[in-house]
């Protein structure tokens, strides 16, 4: 699986460019998950369908986001959703 060049670090208008040191293994499953940390909901394909929100502007992040869909995990706790990138608000 190759990862994103850029990805967005904290929550502010910025990115960080990703470079690999050791290569870890990373599986894509399916099925319905809640989000291992904070997401930023304009990096998100799609919406979760429960979660709670962190009041912080210029925009607040989704906490114990539920999806059902494909999420990219490390092992049995660290799940994210797949297909997340950096967005730029207009």
């Amino acid at each position: 699986m190759k990862l994103p060049r850029w990805v967005r670090l904290g929550k502010w208008a910025s990115k960080a460019l990703v470079e690999a040191e050791k290569s870890v293994q990373v599986e894509i499953k399916k099925g319905a998950f809640i989000s291992a940390c904070p997401l930023n909901p304009l990096d998100l394909l799609q919406p979760p369908s429960i979660y709670d929100m962190i009041s912080m502007p210029p925009v607040s992040l989704l906490n114990n986001a539920r999806f059902d869909g494909e999420f990219y995990t490390l092992d049995e706790k660290t799940k994210i959703p797949a297909g997340m990138k950096y967005t730029f608000p207009s």
